[in-house]
């Protein structure tokens, strides 16, 4: 069942994000935090831009407005605090409010509801690693972040939209949904189709051409340019991974292990280093889960 729904799905996302009605709902504690923010009366850019910064979807959807808006500007926008800049303050409050109306639907499989939250902790993690890292290095440390909040977008897409799916299923006897896959079925979709969405989107949606790069290249390291963002973002990938924190399977322990080995050669970061990396981003992502 997996490759045929898969297929299905991925020709349905494509179509969406071609046409341009792809939709894009909030987790509901997001949406809690979009009504605070805009309902203050000391709504700023400052505090948008720290409520988007957290959020890979939220981020995908602004850099989509961006390009809606443009007047032909070819500067690069590879920040939020940038992207922020170019609306007005009235055109960011109302990209919120609008974007905070439409939440995703609980899964009636458990697992499948952690999941879509790992999956964003993980992008949240991969862009607090890349910035950290690329201060290290001496790469663009807010290109860096933004690479890694969007770096894997297509996987919370396509979690999103298999929520979605079952929404639509009919219900069962007893006014309960009929379980339509299992929960290994549901994973492993994401993992076959996630790839082609997050080009996809990045591409029609203007993404910038590093973060287009980085998901072009999400599974190899750039010899010819050891200091290229796409290789921080590969390496905090494969970091998050370590620390359990997204989706792997168990025989993809070792592939994760081999690419933090030949990261730490690529970047010139020794093992100490990335510890504390570890343990300070893990934290902060803890801190604003609380």
């Amino acid at each position: 069942m997996s490759a045929g729904f898969a297929d299905k799905l991925n020709s349905v996302l494509l179509n969406k994000i071609n046409d341009g009605t792809l939709v894009l709902p909030m987790m509901h504690a997001l949406t809690n935090k979009i009504k605070k923010v805009v309902q203050e009366t000391t709504f700023d850019a400052k505090a948008a831009t720290a409520l988007i910064d957290k959020d890979p979807v939220l981020a995908a959807l602004l850099l989509q407005k961006i390009q809606a808006s443009s007047t032909g500007r070819q500067d690069a926008v590879d920040s939020i605090r940038i992207a922020v800049s170019r609306l007005e303050l009235r055109d960011i409050k109302s990209y919120l409010v609008n974007a905070a109306s439409n939440q995703v639907f609980a899964s009636s499989i458990p697992q499948a509801n952690e999941t879509l939250q790992a999956l964003i902790d993980h992008a949240l993690l991969v862009a607090l690693f890349s910035q950290d890292l690329a201060g290290i290095v001496g790469c663009p440390s807010e290109s860096a972040y933004l690479a890694g909040l969007l770096h894997d977008i297509g996987q919370i897409i396509v979690a999103i939209y298999l929520i979605e799916v079952e929404r639509s299923l009919p219900l069962g006897p007893g006014g309960n949904k009929r379980p339509w896959i299992d929960y290994n079925t549901w994973v492993d979709v994401i993992h076959r189709i996630h790839q082609t969405v997050s080009s996809t989107l990045a591409k029609k949606w203007g993404f910038p051409s590093a973060i287009q790069e980085v998901i072009a290249t999400c599974h190899d390291f750039d010899s010819a340019s050891r200091q290229a963002v796409s290789n921080v973002v590969r390496f905090a990938d494969a970091l998050a991974l370590r620390d359990g924190v997204g989706i792997s399977t168990p025989d993809q322990q070792n592939q994760i292990m081999a690419q933090l080995m030949i990261g730490r050669s690529m970047l010139g970061v020794d093992e100490e280093v990335v510890e504390r990396l570890s343990a300070m981003g893990k934290q902060t992502l803890s801190a604003y889960n609380a």
